[in-house]
């Protein structure tokens, strides 16, 4: 049975890059380093950045979609994301879509998406930006939720990721540090509305609602530099995996370290509810 892994490039305010694997298919979900730094993490992860087939955007913000107009002029690869997404002006005024040697493939949310051996089913989030969407990545009836920038976790977001086998999910901030800390007031506003970021407390009765036995692994992103710490969302989220969902791995995503590799193993049948397999590469991004 063919691979099937994602694994954090980098992840937090300062951009965010993914890369999924399944079987010979390699995508990159969002894109937001430089590119030259792309590359470099790729090769260190054992991945040749000619062989990306695809980008997955989740929305325009600079911290997803800073290294796209680069990396398609120098391998080609299309980006999927939504057509608002692709039309809203940046750099200057231009789009992503009207980037010389950007090729933009609309996604329509709640349409499958085939690329190689992954299917992409995309669904709509709460969040400040044109029309963001987030992803559940398919192989060999196998899944991985991917949902890193959401203010709210809406009864469709819920139902999507119900079931996947292994899920990236946004542990943006501490409600206490946030309000203690230095942002201002409009900021932290924003922040914390439907249309801003999940707080460790948001995700973890997230999980608490759709942890289950197949869960296998669970990475925690998007973490805020000045709102979070790893060690807090870490422990938090692991006594509530330790109530609902003990045998599922925690991971967290960390900006600037490359983080471990999460692969799902294909288990059929009744053994499949059994599943606590992850790629067990050593844990240096958990702390």
């Amino acid at each position: 049975m063919s691979e099937f892994w994602i694994r954090s490039l980098a992840s937090g305010s300062r951009g965010n890059c993914w890369i999924l694997a399944a079987g010979s298919t390699r995508v990159l979900v969002d894109a937001g380093i430089n590119a030259k730094q792309i590359q470099s993490k790729l090769l260190e992860a054992g991945v040749e950045p000619e062989s990306i087939q695809a980008i997955f955007l989740t929305h325009e913000h600079s911290d997803h979609i800073g290294g796209i107009p680069v990396l398609s002029r120098r391998f080609g690869m299309p980006t999927f994301t939504a057509p608002e997404t692709a039309g809203v002006p940046k750099w200057g005024g231009k789009a992503l879509a009207h980037e010389r040697g950007v090729r933009v493939v609309p996604l329509a949310p709640g349409e499958p998406a085939c690329i190689g051996e992954i299917t992409v089913r995309s669904f709509p989030v709460s969040h400040d930006a044109a029309d963001p969407m987030m992803f559940v990545f398919e192989h060999q009836e196998r899944r991985i939720g991917f949902a890193t920038d959401l203010g709210m976790v809406t009864r469709l977001v819920h139902d999507r990721l119900r079931g996947v086998d292994a899920l990236v999910l946004e542990s943006n901030h501490d409600v206490r540090m946030l309000d203690e800390g230095p942002y201002r007031p409009e900021d932290k506003k924003r922040i914390k509305s439907r249309l801003g970021h999940l707080s460790n407390e948001q995700a973890q009765e997230f999980v608490r609602q759709i942890a289950h036995p197949g869960l296998g692994a669970l990475v925690l992103a998007h973490l805020s530099k000045i709102n979070n710490t790893p060690e807090i969302a870490h422990a938090g989220m692991r006594a509530v995996l330790d109530e609902v969902a003990p045998h599922t791995h925690l991971s967290i995503a960390l900006q600037d370290e490359i983080g471990e590799v999460i692969a799902v193993p294909h288990v059929s049948g009744a053994g499949r509810d059994a599943a606590t397999g992850v790629g067990r590469a050593p844990l240096e991004a958990v702390v």
